[in-house]
């Protein structure tokens, strides 16, 4: 049987084979979209600005995604950093054209506030494939951009383009400007206590079923209440976690075995044996 791939070929490129890869790339599409978080990152306009320092000659339209947080939210803080950022990216684009979507991150007020950006990612950034249709390349850059919105985004577009055979020879890339150490750094005030699955991603676990649930949660620091939190909402019958390897810094999976050892293996009784499993040939 013919296997049909989603892309053929996937590619994966890092460092410096970035600017050969879209100096190849982009001159083959006349036009491209690239998706955006406006915030205070310092990573926001790196790739942007690195893939117009290159001079290809391809019309790019930015969508540049806002978040709007409430009036009482500790982001105010930052305002400074974000409005920086923006006179940058305006700076950077020229006459590239410039759409700015705002979406709301949460609803409501005292104990019936919720979190509702993944929703809003998936519903309202991209609504339809009319929005897309027109671009043989889609770039979403989520370097400032949060993982509840993120995923959401990008499952929304695949599914866009999966649904309309036509468009199987249509490009979608994703970029980061990956620093794990900085990412250590920013840090919420609050656990959210309202809990639930990414839009597009539930897979069905919100409904009754009988299949036993494995967890594969993927580790980073200082996240012992969100480990804790999302581990009782889940309820798994296996959890298996998954630590970042290989790592700039090698030590980096010890360090965390270290951090969560009391609270992986003391409390919620995660057996060494398939905690190993989890990471292939390596030995932790």
């Amino acid at each position: 049987m013919e296997r049909k791939l989603r892309w053929d070929p996937y590619v994966m490129i890092k460092n410096n084979e970035f600017d050969s890869f879209f100096s190849q790339h982009l001159p083959k599409a006349n036009q491209a979209l690239y998706i955006m978080g406006k915030g205070f990152d310092s990573r926001m306009n790196l790739a942007i600005k690195k893939i117009q320092e290159l001079q290809v000659d391809t019309k790019i339209d930015c969508l540049l995604v806002e978040y709007d947080q409430g009036r009482t939210s500790s982001a105010t803080n930052y305002k400074q950093l974000v409005e920086t950022n923006l006179d940058l990216l305006k700076s950077v684009l020229g006459d590239n054209k410039l759409t700015t979507k705002t979406i709301k991150m949460w609803e409501g007020k005292g104990r019936n506030k919720r979190k509702i950006a993944s929703r809003q990612a998936s519903d309202n950034i991209i609504s339809t494939f009319e929005d897309i249709k027109d671009y043989p390349t889609v770039i979403v850059d989520i370097s400032s951009i949060p993982r509840s919105i993120y995923f959401s985004l990008i499952g929304k577009i695949m599914f866009l383009i999966d649904r309309d055979e036509n468009e199987l020879k249509k490009n979608f890339i994703i970029i980061v400007a990956e620093n794990s150490a900085l990412d250590g750094n920013i840090q919420g005030k609050e656990v959210e206590t309202d809990l639930d699955y990414s839009r597009g991603f539930g897979g069905g676990l919100d409904l009754s079923h009988d299949s036993p649930v494995i967890w594969l949660p993927i580790l980073g620091e200082n996240k012992n209440a969100h480990i804790d939190k999302a581990f009782r909402f889940i309820d798994p019958d296996e959890l298996c976690p998954i630590l970042p390897f290989p790592s700039k810094n090698p030590r980096r999976g010890d360090n965390m075995i270290i951090e969560y050892h009391k609270l992986l293996f003391e409390e919620l009784l995660v057996e060494p044996q398939k905690y190993n499993v989890c990471f292939g040939t390596k030995s932790i």
